[in-house]
């Protein structure tokens, strides 16, 4: 039997076209699927053989070219075949004749070939040293037939494994048989420098373009070609690549798949893509954040959530993002992780995240709506590890409130600066009861102004009454809690700006506060149109007071 095999090897030397014909297509059909026929063609030189009839491609029939690139495709499955294709220089040849050919059928298989090849280190970077690459981008992008697409793919395919041992190589070699396509994992894409000259050809344009066919196989193939060359990273070309192929709606319709895969790989790909900047606006505009914040409500696993998160605080960056952020609710999103101790791993990139809202009115808005003051808060104990405490306060028999609203106005209080200035009007809008506050406060005028109000003896609401004056003293007194009381002064609709303004005024007794809140924010201009205006009517008669008090204890230039 093997004598017979022997017989039909030796006719690849001759000079017969019909006779070689014959022999190539028992080899094919015969001896390389018989068992051992691949050691057995190796050893008795039939690769040599084929690389010879490739440089003699004008005297075959045809048919002939096409069968000896079939028959060299699977023995290059085998490392000792490959080893002999290069010790025969037989890539050089095989390159040649896959950037020179016409033929589709020729291209495929010749392709197939030489992907192959590549599963061998040395073969891939000797075959990155030919035009090949740029050959194969170029057929990627003219092709419509399926088995070309997915060869083609394939074969761009980066998997950046070298393996380092023999079991992990007979893997990949068992995947390559038992696959039904042409090409399996193939290794065009092994090094960074690989990888750059991919992207110099526009490969990842190419590849990217196959997500939006209707063919699935040929999108899942896309899709994992373009996750394996983001294995060491995605660059600001490959991303700008991925924006010109029009495919980011693609991709994330993928990353819902059914398939665990596929979904996987969608994902993976996506989570690399963000952090560059240029990604992030299309992203958004393509349903990314809508996408991520929805996902946010289902079951994920906890990785996969924290990447979600990740990629929200990154899109944070971009205006057109943080618009969508707010529109679809990220931002309470943040903070209900900011509560979640699980997800303590994110804390300091969400809080990182919300410096970007901060000029943001409408953003700032909703976060002081949902507590953000009081989570901060929380997460400054954390970081600078200092604990906060509430005195315990007696109560007295001749107070007008219960326990009850005592425990709702400390509550209230942790609300943070704005919940902390509506109290206090609230406390003003008793005329005897906010006279007391204030002619305590006279008193404590002629201490330490950083002390806290001496309280003994008081009924309660003076009590937090002052423990508030005196809270907010510290804030308004400061550099930077000046600057967010600007802002928020500034900011304000007019109801809630004129509550700010009556309740700076009798904080401003202390030295060097009424230049910047009188002279600066011109708060008299609205305090005095109070007066003229008699209304609103509850702020009427404690602007009124308030200005009496404020004319004995402060001296300051009349504003023109």
């Amino acid at each position: 039997m093997s004598d017979s095999k022997k017989k039909i090897i030796q006719k690849l030397g001759g000079s017969s076209a019909r006779q070689i014909y014959n022999a190539l297509v028992q080899i094919r059909t015969n001896i390389i699927k018989s068992k051992g026929g691949i050691e057995f063609l190796v050893a008795e030189g039939a690769i040599p053989k084929l690389i010879q009839l490739i440089g003699k491609s004008n005297c075959h029939i045809k048919g002939t070219i096409d069968i000896i690139f079939s028959i060299l495709g699977n023995l290059c499955m085998n490392d000792g075949a490959r080893k002999n294709v290069e010790q025969n220089r037989g890539i050089s040849v095989i390159a040649e004749y896959f950037c020179e050919c016409k033929t589709e059928s020729i291209q495929n298989r010749s392709c197939r070939t030489l992907a192959n090849l590549a599963l061998s280190p040395s073969a891939c970077e000797a075959i990155h040293q030919t035009e090949v690459t740029g050959k194969i981008v170029t057929l990627l992008k003219n092709t419509e037939n399926k088995e070309c697409q997915l060869t083609y793919c394939r074969a761009i395919s980066n998997v950046l494994h070298h393996y380092p041992n023999a079991l992990t190589m007979i893997k990949v070699q068992i995947a390559c048989w038992e696959s039904q396509n042409p090409i399996m994992n193939i290794l065009l894409g092994r090094t960074l420098s690989q990888i750059e000259k991919l992207l110099n050809h526009d490969a990842v344009s190419a590849i990217s373009k196959l997500l939006g066919c209707d063919d699935n196989e040929v999108k899942a193939v896309g899709l994992r070609a373009l996750f394996e060359l983001s294995k060491h990273g995605c660059s600001c070309q490959f991303a700008n690549q991925v924006i010109g192929a029009d495919i980011i709606k693609d991709m994330l319709n993928l990353s819902g798949s059914t398939d665990k895969t596929i979904s996987h790989h969608a994902f993976s790909l996506i989570f690399k893509l963000i952090d560059q900047s240029e990604f992030r606006p299309p992203f958004g505009s393509a349903g990314g954040i809508t996408l991520f914040i929805n996902l946010l409500e289902s079951d994920l696993e906890k990785g996969r959530k924290i990447s979600v998160v990740n990629g929200l605080c990154l899109c944070s960056k971009e205006v057109v993002n943080r618009s969508k952020m707010r529109e679809n609710g990220g931002l309470v999103k943040f903070l209900h992780f900011l509560q979640d101790n699980e997800m303590h791993i994110v804390h300091d990139r969400v809080i990182s995240a919300l410096l970007c809202y901060l000029y943001d009115d409408q953003s700032i808005n909703i976060l002081l709506e949902n507590n953000v003051v009081s989570v901060l808060i929380g997460h400054l104990q954390r970081v600078a590890k200092f604990e906060s405490y509430l005195e315990d306060v007696e109560m007295s028999t001749n107070d007008a409130i219960g326990e009850g609203a005592y425990r709702e106005d400390m509550d209230e209080m942790n609300m943070g600066n704005e919940a902390s200035y509506g109290m206090l009007m609230d406390l003003k809008k008793q005329p005897g009861l906010q006279l007391k506050i204030w002619k305590v406060a006279d008193k404590n005028q002629q201490k330490n102004k950083m002390d806290p109000p001496v309280t003994e003896g008081m009924s309660l609401r003076v009590k937090v009454g002052l423990s508030l004056l005196h809270d907010l003293f510290i804030m308004a007194n400061s550099p930077f809690g000046r600057g967010i009381i600007a802002h928020w002064f500034a900011r304000k609709e007019t109801a809630k700006k004129l509550q700010c303004a009556v309740c700076l005024l009798y904080i401003t007794w202390y030295s060097g506060m009424q230049q910047f809140y009188f002279f600066k924010l011109k708060i008299l201009d609205d305090l005095l149109q109070i007066l003229l205006d008699r209304k609103p009517v509850g702020l009427y008669n404690i602007t009124l007071n308030g200005l009496v008090f404020l004319g004995k204890n402060v001296e300051f230039e009349r504003q023109t």
